[in-house]
C-alpha cells in the first residue's frame, strides 16, 4: 500500500520550497551586503544579475526548444505591465534594503509573514482562489512557528544573522 497518493506532483510541489530558499537567500544577501553598499548600488546590481541569468535561461530555452524558457516577444500591454513589475520590484526592494540598514532581522522577520496574507488576497482576487483547510493549516504553522522564535528570540535578546 502507497503511503503517498499519486495526486501529488513533486515536481510542482518543489517549486514553492525553491522559492523560499531562494528568497531566504536574497533577504541573508541583502542584510549583510547593505551594510556595506548603498541600497541604490545593491537594486543596480540585482538587476544586472537577474539580467544575465535569465537572458541565459531564455538563451538555453530557445535553443532546446523548451517551451515555457523559449524568448517570446511582450505586446504593448505586457511591456506596460513589465515596466510596472520593475518600478514596484525597485521601490520594494529599496525599502527592504533601508529597513534592514536600519533595524535588526528579529525586528523585521515577523512582518515577512504579511506576504502570506497577500499572496491569499491576491489569490482571491486575481485568480479566484481560496486556501483549503491544509493549506490554513500549513499557514498557521508556518506563522506560529515564525512568532515563537521571534517571541523567544526577545525574551533571550538575541538577534539573528548579523
Amino acid at each position: 500500500m502507497e503511503l503517498v497518493p499519486e495526486l501529488i506532483d513533486w515536481s510542482a510541489a518543489l517549486y514553492p520550497v525553491a522559492t523560499a530558499f531562494c528568497f531566504s537567500f536574497y533577504i541573508l544577501l541583502t542584510r549583510k551586503l547593505v551594510t556595506k553598499e548603498g541600497p541604490i548600488r545593491l537594486q543596480f546590481f540585482a538587476g544586472i544579475f537577474g539580467c544575465l541569468v535569465m537572458s541565459l535561461a531564455l538563451g538555453y530555452g530557445t535553443a532546446s526548444d523548451v517551451a515555457i524558457l523559449a524568448a517570446v516577444w511582450p505586446s504593448p500591454h505586457e511591456w506596460l505591465l513589465l515596466g510596472a513589475l520593475g518600478l514596484i520590484a525597485t521601490a520594494f526592494h529599496l525599502l527592504i534594503a533601508n529597513a534592514y540598514r536600519l533595524t535588526s532581522i528579529g525586528i523585521l522577520a515577523p512582518f515577512q509573514y504579511v506576504a502570506i496574507i497577500g499572496a491569499t488576497i491576491l489569490g482571491l482576487v486575481i485568480f479566484n482562489d481560496f486556501p483549503d483547510a491544509i493549506t490554513w493549516l500549513g499557514i498557521a504553522i508556518i506563522v506560529d512557528s515564525g512568532m515563537y522564535v521571534f517571541h523567544r528570540g526577545s525574551k533571550l535578546n538575541i538577534d539573528t544573522v548579523e
